[in-house]
């Protein structure tokens, strides 16, 4: 054995008695198809599958980030309440088609009350913010 395998050795141990080294999230499940045989390539088209998803999962978010500021438009809460079922039922939609990718959540469905909230509070705050024409000058 080397020296720098007795280091790494030394390490490894010392990992394992401060705890480091286990309950980890693979701990006790086997590794998918660790035996089955694969065909020529198949690394390349898991890859580019998952590409793909992503992708396609950044144009939902470009596409889910028009409608929401199509939202701000809304002239009623009637209105408003058409566009968020509108909205809703393309994430329905939208969250149908695309593959899961590990670690991103499905697109998220929008809540009525809270936009309605938050744009007129919006409202009331650039209500505020507005000055007349400046007298005395």
């Amino acid at each position: 054995m080397s020296y720098i395998d007795l280091i790494v050795e030394r390490q490894i141990a010392e990992a394992i008695a401060r705890g480091e080294m286990g309950g980890g999230p693979l701990q006790g499940k086997p590794l998918a198809d660790l035996g089955s045989e694969r065909e020529p390539g198949w690394w390349a088209a898991r890859t580019l599958s998952r590409e793909r998803s992503a992708e396609r999962r950044r144009e939902a978010d470009i596409a889910l980030a028009q409608r929401r500021n199509a939202l701000w438009a809304a002239d009623s809460r009637s209105q408003l309440i058409d566009l968020v079922a509108e909205t809703n039922a393309w994430i329905e939609t939208t969250n149908a088609t695309l593959q899961p990718i590990d670690a991103i959540p499905a697109l998220v469905l929008q809540d009525c009350d809270d936009t309605w909230a938050a744009l007129r509070a919006y409202d009331s705050r650039a209500r505020g913010h507005r000055r007349g024409p400046r007298r005395g000058r």
